[in-house]
């Protein structure tokens, strides 16, 4: 998560930014916005501050303490020709050769999340979607379901029936413009359907394609047995779907990943789909049975395979069983990484195992991984104690720790906790990023302390 938040740290903080400038201020006498008092401060010298850092019952870091990354804004005056233009904002949308061609170049360079780039597409002119190629609408297609996470602004992109409806709007306009859709366009669909667990349209979408001429590659059968695996009451669906996919595999039908030629034997990605399916179900006899299968096709399982089998023990027979598999998996030479060490970790919380939660927090950090947020908020310890458990993560990651921490306090709105937080990172020397300066803001927004607020953003941002 915390990567996926630092790689978005400037549409965060615009986010931030908004917050605090609509946060409004009430009291008996007057409501007036934070961003009518900055202007006020800055025409008038702010009174000094007779208190401490911090509320008064709360402990408090000062800001200014607190290392900072170097962030700055340059001022750019608009020309005369961008005022003309923000004068007549639909001009370029008469033309449209103009828009298609605008339209085309932005898409692939931008970070259209699926509301924008919906909104993008609903404004060209009609007679703009003959000039679109079968990738921009493939491309469309993908930013509105939310294909890449990171185009979501941070948070997990939820299909809907609103997106499917966007989707098969944006299918259909093209089409009768002339857009022929190929095997990614139709891949589109048959995922959206599955992610709203609209099977039988998958297989229709899918029957589609074959009926266009086009010969599938594995990835939508894959989708398909990934969703029936992931789905409760849909293994029986999934093992006639695994057999559906060896019988077309055998008669040439479908096409390996980004080629038109036949694939001849399944690939790593598609067993690892099938194996999660019976782990999850328990059915550890079938999970060795396609082991077996994978090593008589010459295929050695990879790490994401044994992870997904260490999920489904840890499941189905606990912690025991799932640590003594993670041995087994280190001595045949797997490096366990974060994916391995988050369903030990939640079997250990669940249980009630403190000796193995703070353990496993040690051997996660000397590997430099640090537990997801939902994770770290299970932890039944104190986050100072779970700072100090971790306290072997070198410095680069324990600024994430730090934030996973102060997330979880923010959760409970334990606001004098965050600063705790703060003023432990300042004292360790610790360098705050984008994410903890966005966290921080966030905290003091909402606990009403808005004359800090405003110190640390102009702090932050002006250097």
């Amino acid at each position: 998560m915390h990567g996926r938040r630092t790689k978005q740290a400037a549409v965060s903080w615009a986010a931030a930014y908004s917050r605090a400038y609509t946060y409004r201020l009430q009291s008996a006498e007057q409501r007036r916005s934070l961003s009518e008092l900055y202007n006020r401060m800055e025409k008038k010298p702010a009174a000094k501050n007779t208190k401490k850092d911090g509320v008064e019952g709360l402990p408090g870091p000062s800001i200014s303490a607190i290392p900072r990354p170097k962030i700055h804004f340059q001022k750019i005056e608009p020309s005369a020709g961008s005022k003309q233009q923000a004068r007549e904002p639909n001009q370029q949308l008469k033309d449209p050769k103009a828009a298609a061609d605008e339209y085309i170049a932005k898409l692939p360079k931008s970070k259209w999340n699926g509301e924008k780039t919906w909104a993008r597409f609903s404004q060209l002119p009609r007679e703009s979607l003959a000039r679109l190629r079968d990738i921009d609408v493939n491309r469309t297609l993908a930013n509105i379901r939310g294909a890449d996470k990171t185009l979501a602004q941070g948070e997990r992109a939820v299909a809907t029936t609103m997106t499917l409806n966007r989707m098969l709007e944006v299918f259909e306009k093209t089409k009768q413009a002339g857009v022929v859709p190929d095997k990614y366009t139709y891949q589109e669909l048959i995922a959206i359907n599955v992610d709203l667990l609209n099977f039988d349209y998958a297989h229709e979408w899918l029957d589609k394609m074959v009926q266009q001429g086009i010969t599938p590659t594995i990835r939508p059968y894959r989708t398909i047995l990934k969703g029936y695996g992931a789905t409760a009451g849909m293994l029986d669906n999934a093992r006639r779907f695994w057999q559906e996919i060896k019988t077309k595999l055998a008669a040439g039908q479908i096409a390996a990943d980004d080629s038109s030629e036949p694939m001849r034997s399944i690939d790593m990605p598609t067993y690892t789909c099938y194996i999660a399916a019976e782990a999850k179900a328990g059915d550890f006899a079938k999970v060795v049975g396609v082991l077996e299968e994978m090593e008589q096709a010459g295929i050695t399982p990879d790490i994401t395979v044994r992870n997904t089998i260490l999920d489904g023990i840890v499941r189905h027979r606990g912690l025991d069983a799932g640590l003594r598999e993670a041995e087994l998996m280190a001595e045949s030479g797997y490096e366990l990484n974060g994916y391995s060490y988050a369903p030990l970790l939640n079997a250990a919380i669940s249980e009630q195992r403190h000796d193995d939660i703070r353990a496993l927090l040690a051997a996660a950090a000397a590997k430099n991984i640090v537990p997801a947020v939902h994770t770290i908020r299970r932890v039944p310890f104190d986050p100072f104690e779970t700072l100090e458990i971790m306290s072997g993560l070198q410095s680069s990651h324990q600024v994430r720790l730090y934030n996973a921490l102060i997330e979880t306090a923010m959760r409970t709105n334990d606001f004098g906790r965050v600063l705790q937080l703060i003023d432990h990172l300042r004292q360790r020397g610790v360098a705050a990023n984008v994410v903890t300066y966005t966290l921080l803001l966030d905290a003091l927004n909402k606990a009403g302390r808005l004359e800090q607020a405003k110190s640390m953003f102009a702090k932050v941002f002006n250097g």
